[in-house]
């Protein structure tokens, strides 16, 4: 196909030149450098009601080639340091100055039954000096409808954003979940406000949500939505301790990597047998025979089933034991019980904190309120979004193991279950708890393994650095936002092309990249209807 058949539209056979900008001057595998004729054919213009701008980053051209033009990207535009480029723009000589720019080859372009076709091919380049072109509307759209590698049908697709020029913009659910979506940005960068316009489209289609909100930005946000169950964690919601596990008790204490965590779990075997046997107050050893008692414990299974916490200290004194010389019955040992006081101070203050006590069965009020397990259980058995406040929570130790411990069951659930049932895990501000062992592995797990049981992830984050590698490899989608940390910038320039200067995005701008898409996408979010508290407050106070 010829390049001039994309230019009849005009019965001006020479419209082609009013697009032309210059020629290919180099060569690379997957892009090439264009010289411009000179500097006034880089400035913007309008022609036949195409709004031209060769001159900036991220306008498309076409490329003169055999058999099919080629269509690519600007990246890069320079112009020569020299001093006669210096002198020509002093004198505003403009026709003496030639810019050069980088441009990435996006793929082939043709015209199939009337239509404009953009196949998307990055592997092909033209030869050189072939002449380049700014590209038409009719051209630019016809390269935004390769932009999916399988393109969304609207049934099961939303619209929460536009293209930068204002052009409408949808995405399959599942292309945007299925491999796990971030949504990245700084503090007033729009984050929480697109995350809050993809939940509500993705709501209206039917989309299951698991929503955990550590801040109560959007504790408000879903009041007028029949399909959502809504629970505050530390007020009608509780965790049952007996679902907690060895690792999750020493990650909440500080245990060290000695001896602590198995006397600890000593101390937890112990209640669980005095709760088993519905007695009250320590499992006792001081007096007891060694033998009884040995046997006993030997012939204990460890199950999730409740038990005294408040006792958890003085279980640890008590087992601080040794035999009595010459007798085969236990008694105190100062040897044991002087390392082990440590570790009852470290109990002592985790169980006397108001966030572990709300939290973990402490407050008396199990028959009014339900627990994590039996709200979970409604949650697999109908068809409801379930939204859990947990802002009241602000140790983040006893966060990171209440969303450990939440995990830990959705899995459980989902192995139960014959049928799978999709849903996806929300949650804001993920990267408070990357620095807590149990939590990062937790939701690791889920990037890694998820999908396989129709669990998915929605993350969102300020800080994508100190999210581990790991778990930002296995992520398919971001949506990155203004950033203004250099080590954020540099993280996320790992995932997306689009080096068009991350902190200067206005807000609600944002670039859209995906496995799911050709190339990266700058979009302008729609604001859902949907509210949450987010507003900054004036320093003047009036």
């Amino acid at each position: 196909m010829k390049i001039d058949e994309l230019f009849k539209d005009s019965e001006d056979s020479n419209v082609k030149e009013n697009y032309y900008i210059g020629k290919v001057t180099q060569i690379f595998s997957d892009s090439i450098y264009i010289q411009f004729e000179n500097l006034n054919t880089s400035s913007s213009r309008i022609f036949l009601g195409d709004y031209l701008c060769p001159g900036k980053v991220g306008e498309y051209v076409i490329i003169d080639n055999f058999p099919l033009p080629l269509v690519g990207k600007i990246e890069q535009i320079k112009l020569k340091d020299s001093d006669n480029v210096h002198q020509s723009l002093k004198n505003a000589d403009d026709e003496t100055i030639y810019p050069t720019s980088k441009i990435q080859i996006i793929g082939t372009v043709n015209i199939i039954d009337d239509e404009v076709k953009v196949e998307f091919d990055g592997f092909k380049v033209p030869e050189l000096a072939q002449k380049v072109y700014v590209c038409s509307n009719k051209i630019v759209k016809a390269i935004d409808a390769t932009l999916y590698r399988k393109k969304p049908e609207e049934n099961n697709s939303i619209s929460f954003c536009n293209f930068h020029n204002g052009d409408k913009f949808q995405i399959a659910v599942d292309d945007l979940y299925q491999q796990h979506l971030m949504i990245v940005g700084s503090t007033n960068s729009g984050k929480s406000t697109s995350a809050l316009s993809i939940i509500d489209k993705s709501l209206k289609k039917g989309v299951k949500y698991l929503i955990l909100d550590p801040t109560g930005e959007y504790s408000g946000s879903f009041d007028l939505c029949k399909n959502i169950d809504k629970y505050t964690l530390g007020e009608d919601l509780y965790v049952e301790n007996g679902h907690i596990r060895i690792t999750q008790w020493c990650d909440m204490i500080g245990t060290n990597n000695d001896s602590q965590p198995a006397t600890l779990n000593k101390a937890i075997e112990g209640l669980k047998i005095q709760h088993r046997k519905k007695k009250k107050g320590v499992y006792e050893y001081i007096g007891k025979n060694i033998s009884i008692v040995e046997n006993e414990i030997l012939g204990f299974e460890n199950e999730c089933e409740n038990f005294d916490v408040s006792l958890l200290g003085k279980q640890i004194k008590e087992q601080s034991v040794e035999p009595e010389r010459n007798n085969n019955i236990y008694k105190q040992s100062s040897f044991k019980l002087g390392p082990n006081m440590y570790l009852i101070d470290k109990i002592n203050l985790l169980i006397s904190d108001n966030d572990f006590i709300k939290i973990f069965n402490f407050t008396g009020k199990e028959k009014e309120n339900k627990s994590l397990q039996s709200i979970l259980d409604e949650f697999y058995e109908n068809k409801n979004s379930l939204y859990i406040n947990c802002s009241k929570i602000n140790n983040i130790n006893v966060m990171s193991v209440f969303i450990s411990i939440l995990i830990d069951t959705v899995f459980t659930n989902s192995l139960k279950l014959k049928e799978r049932k999709s849903f996806i895990i929300y949650l804001d501000e993920a990267h408070r708890y990357m620095k807590n062992e149990v939590s990062k592995e937790a939701l690791i797990r889920i990037a890694r393994e998820g999908r396989k049981y129709g669990i998915f992830m929605n993350l969102t984050t300020q800080s994508p650095n100190d999210v581990p590698d790991i778990l930002l490899s296995q992520i398919g989608t971001f949506l990155i936002h203004r950033l203004s940390h250099n080590s954020d910038i540099q993280t996320m320039l790992e995932f997306t092309k689009e080096n068009v200067g991350l902190q200067y995005l206005g807000q609600g701008e944002a670039i859209l990249t995906s496995v799911h898409l050709t190339q990266d996408v700058k979009i302008d979010v729609n604001k859902s209807k949907l509210t949450h508290k987010n507003n900054t407050p004036s320093l003047l106070n009036k």
